[in-house]
């Protein structure tokens, strides 16, 4: 890394060795969509068990009392049926019909999916039926059909209204506190562009994915060693929590108490739903952000002065937080299966958070 940013200092990622292998001219193989089963509990040693953990569980739509399939890997024959009783954010825990034998590699496949509170529901509004817009009705239920997190709704949390202007017609994408999220034109055959209906998806998700995280739990094997602190400069009694105001300066105090290094992602979950990742701070490089066993890192940051003051209450986090990874992954373009989780062990994260409100 040095001898290369020694002569091109600016460029990231830095890449040094045979730029013809396989892997950077794209003749790769994609990874396996496979779930394999780790068979029994680690706190019980037996050499077959009917109790199953796979490294899925609510950020991959798996829920309690969900049914599954089991095969031996490789092999079309069905081995076992099974059902999820415990269900964690990235690990699940199920029963096998039949005893499973830890010296065999077994593979889960998913009769049924829950989408949960990532189910949205959106509300069409028309000022006036009539041919055009049932035309543009149809059209946008067809595109919303093969997400089957999306639905039209009449108590929807998103709203596509059509908007006339002097020369042409906009349709329009709002919250429920009436936030713009997206607007495209209309065309002169009365329906969306393939571009616009393209970026009427990408902005649902977006919504989605913050709503999502202001209701994901904390967790993870690392929660437990992992603190965050929101350290005011100016005084402020502990009992009214901390209340800052646009321009305030603040520190946020990050400790590690356990005995290996950990990487760092803040994300800053704004009032009014958007998303600003702190750190990795852009330009930098995700491995700079790595905090030492059993150290503390502080790092000093203000409220914006554009921050707004106002929430919708019925959103409103109590503890929860996320990493950019699930952040930009939460929904795969797919359209015919769930939402592409990364590969990320359980074991491998922590999820922490804080909070302090902003006044005006």
């Amino acid at each position: 890394k040095a001898t290369i940013q020694a002569f091109i200092p600016d460029q990231i990622p830095v890449m040094e060795g045979n730029a013809s292998q396989l892997i950077f001219s794209g003749k790769y193989l994609p990874k396996e969509d496979r779930t394999y089963i780790r068979v029994g509990i680690k706190t019980i040693p037996a050499v077959q068990d009917s109790l199953f953990t796979i490294e899925k569980g609510r950020m991959d739509n798996v829920a309690e009392g969900s049914s599954c399939k089991i095969y031996l890997a490789g092999s079309k024959d069905l081995f076992a049926t099974g059902m999820i009783i415990k269900v964690e954010n990235f690990r699940s825990v199920g029963v096998a019909s039949r005893l499973l034998k830890k010296t065999e590699l077994y593979e889960v496949k998913e009769d049924e999916e829950n989408y949960g509170d990532l189910k949205s529901g959106v509300k069409l509004k028309f000022e006036i039926s009539t041919d055009k817009s049932v035309k543009l009705e149809t059209q946008v239920k067809k595109m919303l059909q093969p997400y089957r997190y999306l639905s039209l709704s009449d108590n929807a949390e998103y709203q596509l209204a059509i908007k006339n202007e002097t020369d042409s017609k906009k349709a329009v994408l709002t919250d429920r506190n009436n936030k713009l999220l997206w607007s495209g034109d209309i065309t002169k055959d009365d329906s969306l562009s393939v571009t616009d209906k393209k970026e009427l998806i990408i902005n649902l998700k977006k919504a989605m994915r913050v709503k999502y995280l202001r209701t994901m739990p904390d967790g993870g094997d690392l929660a437990s060693f992992i603190s965050a602190e929101v350290i005011p400069i100016k005084e402020y009694h502990p009992a009214d929590g901390v209340v800052l105001e646009a321009g305030d300066g603040y520190s946020l105090k990050i400790s590690n108490s356990s005995n290996s290094k950990l990487f760092y992602t803040v994300l800053d979950i704004y009032p009014d739903n958007t998303i600003e990742v702190l750190y990795p701070y852009k330009n930098k490089e995700a491995s700079d952000y790595l905090l030492d066993k059993k150290s503390t890192i502080i790092r000093k940051l203000a409220v914006s002065n554009g921050t707004p003051a106002v929430f919708e209450k019925t959103i409103q986090r109590v503890a929860m937080s996320s990493f950019q990874t699930v952040l930009d992954d939460l929904f795969s373009e797919k359209t015919d299966t769930r939402a592409d989780i990364s590969n990320i062990k359980v074991e491998e994260i922590g999820i922490v958070t804080v909070h302090f409100t902003i006044k005006n």
